[in-house]
Order: structure tokens, then sequence, then C-alpha cells
């Protein structure tokens, strides 16, 4: 006879304390984080070499072997904006699509020429290129204005140019979505959505992105503090000395990275994300590498949000002043600069104080999210396997580009709100014997997936070293319900996982990968769901 589901209810309550119990923090014999923002600039030298040197011990210090489990290195391409000198901005990314769709909104802001001949940059080679097509749709309604064939398709420098020769319906300073489908002979369309307005003459604009690019390449470098100082009002303050977490009034030698080297991994590229008659807010998010520790070189993500303001009231040419600027950089961990020391890992430069982890039971390993990629910790106490191993990455051997941030979001007061990736790692259990299960939700930057929106849950099995995916279910969703369907996953001592997506509530046995699909609080004699099915149980 089946038991009541008052009395399951009970007991899957006390499942889920057990779980929350075990996100809220770690047990006392787990790793201890410590998360640092080291550097050898020549400001904090003295600061950090005093902090530092109560903590040198070389006592059970292991450094990483490090193996990866690739996501591929299929690359998902990508279509920037080009003004009608060829400066470039806006670089979008796209999802795999055979249809347009009238509910999606882009990002950025794509201010249109006089004449509306929008020229885009696709990172495509051009014999693979079978066409580019467009919608325009009014951005409040989702009516559709236009539709239409790209025009000038051409090959510049090994890629894909075109020419999308807005027709003239368009009203003026009124913002419609530009939706952009690619199609090539070698992969599903892909569709790239921007916002898109015409402002008549966008002479101010175009002025504001010149200046937010110049200022962005300037700032990395340890030459020319003169440039830059002019355009910061730097205040004296101990607490603005952090390279990870700089704004307009940190001294120069900071938001120059001076002291470290600093050098491009990949060129910056502005997004315009407002503009108006005195003012425009571009964001941008890349790469830098500057020097580390034993002549190493350390990979950092750097996500900028400017604000550039203009004046020309005599007539004369636009003059540009930097109005604000903030900034929030992430050290993208490899496995040169990863160091476990008495249960300690310094993660060198992290604008914030919090990383994504959980721990095991035991406390013998702790996995966590850097940079795009999913790392697991083992303290070594019994352990022949002590130290790092990058579970998964969407990092392939030939392209790194995939963990840049594409989307800043800006806060009431001008800061950066969230620096939110394409895609997100929700780590579901870490277990006693170090397998790790885990959800990557939202669109995939490559790999097998590659252009596509959805879920996917993995296992990683300990033992045999396997990665695998135990289910990929397409969901069409944002990031924060994506985020919170992945939050929702569960697995459990059966070896079963649960999902919702869509309605439909699903369970995997991951033993030998079969689902099925169960709803109803109490789809059948063994499982249980709450009120709100957020939780599932099994009856045993």
């Amino acid at each position: 006879m089946r038991k009541s589901y008052r009395k399951t209810y009970r007991k899957m309550r006390r499942v889920q304390k057990g779980i929350e119990a075990r996100k809220k923090g770690f047990p006392k014999a787990t790793l201890i984080f410590i998360l640092c923002a080291v550097a050898a600039g020549i400001i904090t030298a003295v600061a950090l070499g005093n902090y530092f040197a109560g903590k040198k011990k070389t006592v059970n210090e292991v450094h990483t072997n490090t193996t990866v489990a690739m996501g591929g290195d299929t690359q998902v391409p990508y279509v920037e904006m080009l003004t009608e000198d060829g400066a470039v901005y806006n670089r979008l990314s796209g999802y795999s699509s055979e249809t347009f769709s009238k509910e999606d909104k882009g990002y950025p802001l794509t201010v249109l020429p006089g004449d509306l001949r929008q020229k885009i940059l696709i990172s495509e080679a051009f014999d693979n290129v079978e066409s580019v097509s467009y919608q325009v749709r009014d951005l409040g309604t989702g009516d559709l204005t236009e539709e239409s064939e790209a025009q000038d398709i051409t090959e510049t420098g090994g890629l894909t140019e075109a020419v999308l020769n807005i027709k003239d319906l368009i009203n003026v300073r009124n913002e419609y979505n530009l939706q952009i489908k690619l199609k090539c002979k070698d992969r599903p369309a892909i569709i790239y959505n921007t916002r898109i307005e015409s402002l008549g003459e966008p002479e101010d604009v175009k002025a504001a992105l010149t200046f937010a690019d110049e200022f962005i390449k300037r700032s990395i470098s340890d030459d020319d503090t003169e440039y830059t100082e002019q355009y910061l009002t730097t205040m004296s303050s101990t607490d603005s000395f952090n390279y990870a977490l700089t704004d307009i009034t940190s001294p120069a030698s900071l938001v120059m990275w001076k002291g470290l080297d600093p050098e491009n991994a990949q060129r910056p590229v502005p997004s315009l994300i407002s503009a108006d008659d005195t003012k425009c807010v571009f964001s941008a998010s890349y790469p830098i590498t500057v020097d580390g520790t034993g002549g190493s070189r350390e990979r950092v993500i750097v996500n900028d949000l400017l604000t550039v303001g203009y004046a020309d009231e005599d007539g004369s040419e636009t003059e540009c002043y930097l109005s604000d600027f903030r900034r929030k950089a992430y050290e993208s961990l490899s496995g040169n600069n990863l160091k476990l020391t008495d249960a300690t890992i310094p993660f060198g430069f992290q604008a914030d104080d919090v990383m994504p982890h959980l721990s095991s039971g035991n406390g013998q390993y702790v996995c966590f999210v850097n940079g795009g990629n999913l790392w697991r910790a083992c303290s070594g106490t019994g352990r022949d396997k002590t130290g790092f191993i990058r579970l998964f990455s969407f990092e392939g051997e030939s392209k790194d580009v995939s963990d840049v941030t594409p989307v800043i979001t800006p806060g009431d007061e001008g800061e950066i709100e969230t620096c939110e990736s394409g895609f997100g790692i929700n780590i579901i259990s870490v277990k006693d014997s170090g397998d790790v299960t885990f959800a990557i939700y939202g669109l995939f930057p490559a790999g097998v997936h590659a252009g596509e929106s959805g879920i996917s849950i993995m296992e990683y099995d300990d033992a045999s070293g396997r990665l695998s995916e135990v289910i990929f279910v397409k969901a069409a969703k944002n990031m924060q319900d994506m985020r919170e369907v992945a939050a929702r996953s569960f697995l459990n001592d059966y070896g079963e996982m649960y999902i919702t997506v869509a309605g439909e509530d699903i369970r995997v046995n991951v033993n030998d990968y079969s689902k099925e699909t169960v709803t109803g609080k109490a789809a059948d004699d063994k499982v249980y769901y709450s009120e709100q099915a957020e939780v599932l149980a099994r009856e045993i």
C-alpha cells in the first residue's frame, strides 16, 4: 500500500533541508576559500608583501595536475556592426534557429547611419555563407516593419561583410529590433538580435564610440599615464587600491594595470547600451594577460562600463569626455596558476567576494565555477588524486574566447549590476567519492550543442575520469528562467535525475540514460512532488 503523501512529504522536506545545509557552506573539514585580489604592482607591492608574509607555508603544498574535458572547438560565428568608416562595435552572439522570432529583443543598440545602409562583419568564411537575411520589428509591439535580404555580400580578410539596406519605413528616434539570419553550408541557420535606432545625423554617437574605443585600448598599457589621468577624477583612498575593482576615482596606474605588463588577449569591442543627446553608455568585455607569480602570464577577463558625454554647442567638432567609468575583473584560472596550500586557494584577481561552489559531505572535494569553467579541488587527506581538475570548459585548443561575458547590465547608480555570460553552470551535487553532477544552461557557444539554447545535465565519474551528458533539453527561455530550472534539478541516491522544463517533469536514469516524462503531485507509487514541483523525493 502506498504511504500517505503527508508522511512522504515530511521525509522529502528532510531531504531538502539536508541539501540546503550542504549548499550554505562547507563542513569544518572541507577546504577554506580565500579570495585574494593579488597583484605584483608597484602601488600594492608593500601592502600585499606584508599580507602574504604571514601566509608563506609549504606544508601539504600541492600544485595543479589539470585534465580538461573540452566542450569542443566548434564555435558559433559572431556578427559585428560597422560604421561607415569601418569602426567596429556591438559584437552579437547568435543561436540556432531556422525561423525569425517576434519576441526576441537585442541587448546592444545599433545607431543606423544617415543613409540607413548598415554594414556588418560576420566571423565566417565567405565560401561557407549561403545567405544573409533580416527582419525589422517595432520594439514595443513586435509588428513586422521590413523583411529583406542583405546586399553586397563580399569577402574581407577571410571573413564575410554584408550590407543591410534598411528601407525608409522606420521613424526617427524610435527603437526597433533588428534580427539577422545567417545561413551557412555546414550548420543550421543562426539568428542574431540588436536594437536599432535612426538618429538622422549620428555624428555625436560616432565620436563617442571613437573615444570609448581609444580609452579602452590605451587603458591596457604601461605607458602614457598622462592620457588616462586627464579623464579620471582620482581620489586618494586605500579602498580603491584594487586592480579587479576600479572606477573613475581610481588612480590611473590601477586602471592601466601598471607594473603588470598588460597585453591584449583579444581585440576589445565596445557595445553601445544607450544613447541620447548628451551621452552614450558603452560596455566592453575582453581578456588580457598580466604578469603572474614565477614568471607566468595570467589571463584576466575585464568588464568595463563607460559613460561618454559630449558637447558641440558651437557647431564645431564634438568634444567627448569620460562622465563615468566602472570596472570588474576576474582572473580566468588555468592549470598553471592554481595551487593548494594548507587548504587555502588563492584565486588571484576577483572583483566579487563570493564564487559559486559546493562541497562534498566529507569535505574532501569542493567544486567551484570560474570564468565559465568548472573546477574540482581535492584536499588530499586519504586521497591519491590531490589537486585540481577542470571538469568542464567551452574553451577549445584553437580558440579561447567563450568565457568573455557578452552582457554587462548597469544599475540605477551607473554601477555594474551584473556581468552575464550567455551560459551558466549550476553545481547539483558533489559526492564523497568525487563524482560530480552539474547543469549547463543558456546559449551554448561551442561543442556538440553549439548555437543551441537549453539545459544539459552532465555527470563526472571520478573512477573512470569520464564526463558524460545525461540529458540535453532544448529550451527557448531567458537566462533567469533557465537558471531557476537548473537550480531545481535534482539527483537522488538511486541514480535518478529530475528536471522540469516547459511544464514537463522529466525523470532520467543516469546509469542507462533512459528517460520518461512524469507529471502531477504523486506521479506514481515512488515519486512525490512538493506543491511547487521544486523538490522531489522517492518513497523508501
